[in-house]
């Protein structure tokens, strides 16, 4: 196809052809940059995960009241308590079809080495519920690192390796001049 732009062209479609078949055979580790958040996210759930668990080997509770009703803000609910003559204050996001009234008595749950981190649900419930996405997650990476894994053994193996497409070079045929051998020539 490329005859009439000589063989150094042809010689160097063939090495880009190859160069890219290449690239395509052995991904890169940068592949696992798509993972990254995830690995992420991974990690800040099982943080708070552990921390909440911690917490709720610990936590105690205290009576509070409803003082405020944020409906721009995720309809989020704010709260009162006292621990130890101090008072505290706190947020609460309902989950599902939780409801309060301003006024209303509410039990809330804290960690007596800090009160400040507190919260209207159970500290072992919340930890239940920030490890709830982490199966799906380490199967999302497990899943992605195996595909990562396979296409590299893959390409090390001479027999998967995709043909290398290569032409054959024809002789050169350069007009010569018969030789004669005639006096004086």
């Amino acid at each position: 196809m490329f005859d009439s732009f000589g063989p150094d062209f042809e010689t160097a479609i063939d090495n880009a052809a190859g160069e890219g078949l290449r690239t395509w055979a052995n991904p890169s580790w940068l592949n696992l940059l798509i993972v990254t958040p995830w690995v992420i996210g991974l990690a800040f759930l099982l943080y708070g995960s552990h921390s909440d668990r911690m917490i709720a080997k610990r936590q105690q509770t205290a009576p509070g009241t409803i003082t405020a009703h944020d409906v721009p803000n995720h309809s989020r609910y704010g709260y009162t308590f006292a621990v130890n003559g101090q008072n505290y204050n706190g947020w609460h996001i309902p989950v599902g079809g939780e409801s309060f009234e301003i006024g209303q008595h509410i039990v809330v749950y804290y960690d007596p080495s800090f009160p400040t981190t507190n919260g209207l649900t159970d500290f072992s419930e919340a930890a239940a519920r920030n490890s709830g996405p982490v199966p799906l997650l380490v199967i999302g990476i497990s899943g992605v690192a195996i595909f990562i894994l396979r296409d590299v053994a893959n390409s090390s193996d001479p027999k998967s390796r995709p043909a290398r497409v290569s032409k054959k070079r024809r002789p050169s045929i350069s007009p010569s001049l018969p030789r004669t051998n005639e006096p004086g020539t």
